[in-house]
């Protein structure tokens, strides 16, 4: 199995391991197709507005498919924190604490940039979207 390494030099947290394999897919290809939006939402334009629609509605696919990746993680991390005494899974904080350091810096990290994607869904919603919301 391999190992993924990924290093945030703002918050300075270095998060590794194989379980984190369905928490990083999801954060590692929603990064680019955001900074993309960015610049091609402005570019292109067209008399109604479809186009920033379209937009506006993959953004909000997107942000769920990123709280689907935080529930996810936060439910492994219980599982390693207290155990499944019904699937005979023991919790491996005690014996492993950094692993669960990890863990815990990863769904920081994550709730932060699930809180700042909302945001900016928010924002392209109430941006693009004013002449449906009345």
């Amino acid at each position: 199995m391999e190992t993924y390494v990924t290093q945030s030099p703002l918050l300075l947290l270095v998060v590794s391991g194989r379980r984190l394999v369905w928490f990083l897919y999801p954060n590692q290809n929603i990064s680019p197709k955001s900074v993309k939006d960015i610049f091609f939402n402005s570019s292109l334009t067209d008399r109604e507005g479809l186009i920033s629609r379209w937009f506006a509605v993959f953004d909000v696919i997107i942000a769920m498919l990123l709280t689907g990746a935080m529930a996810s993680a936060g439910s492994i991390s219980q599982v390693g924190k207290k155990g499944n005494v019904h699937a005979g899974w023991l919790p491996i904080c005690d014996e492993v604490s950094k692993y669960c350091n990890q863990i815990m810096a990863a769904l920081i990290s994550g709730f932060i940039g699930l809180f700042l994607y909302t945001i900016i869904v928010l924002h392209t919603i109430t941006t693009e979207l004013n002449p449906l919301l009345p």
